[in-house]
């Protein structure tokens, strides 16, 4: 009996003495916090990009066949003694239906960009939706998009006060290679 309760104490101490190694080998290749990473780098998000949106277009629920609908637009992101700011222009706008007093322009309420993955937020005046699109209230959009080279690629989402996600989509956004209205 003693033999056995020296192996499991020996293996024990095996097992911590190596979980030790490996959190004291990952910690010391982990970057300190004045390291930056080029992903943490706002610059590489700055300038002009052309953006789509997707979402599914349902003419009925129970269709055999379900397209997407892409919609195009432009995104501005900018450095303002050093906070990222930003806004969106959609040329399209006066196509639009139900946009009284809109020109096309949306800043954005919130940007933060950290480990490549950028997320800004737009306020939304009025979502409809329930049954019959009866109930109507603001809603914050959200896009996330991870850096992937010269690429943005993510979702969207719709979220109302009660922090459910109604509506979403995907998004993607390349860099801008005319110049375009602001």
């Amino acid at each position: 009996m003693s033999t056995s309760i020296h192996g499991s104490a020996a293996f024990l101490l095996g097992v911590f003495a190596s979980s030790a190694m490996y959190f004291l080998t990952a910690t010391a290749q982990e970057p300190n916090g004045s390291e930056q990473k080029r992903d943490d780098n706002p610059a590489s998000i700055i300038g002009a990009w052309t953006a789509e949106d997707t979402h599914l277009s349902l003419g009925a629920l129970y269709q055999p066949a379900h397209p997407t609908r892409q919609r195009r637009s432009r995104v501005y992101f900018e450095l303002k003694d050093g906070k990222l700011t930003g806004h969106s222009f959609t040329p399209y706008f006066k196509e639009i239906v139900f946009q009284k007093g809109w020109d096309g322009h949306n800043a954005f309420t919130s940007i933060k960009f950290a480990d490549g993955k950028l997320v800004f937020e737009i306020d939304s005046k009025e979502v409809s939706f329930g049954w019959e699109g009866a109930q109507k209230e603001p809603a914050i959009i959200r896009v996330e998009a991870q850096i992937k080279d010269d690429r943005l690629v993510g979702k969207w989402g719709v979220f109302l006060r009660d922090g459910s996600e109604p509506f979403r989509g995907g998004w993607e956004a390349v860099r801008a290679k005319e110049p375009e209205s602001r």
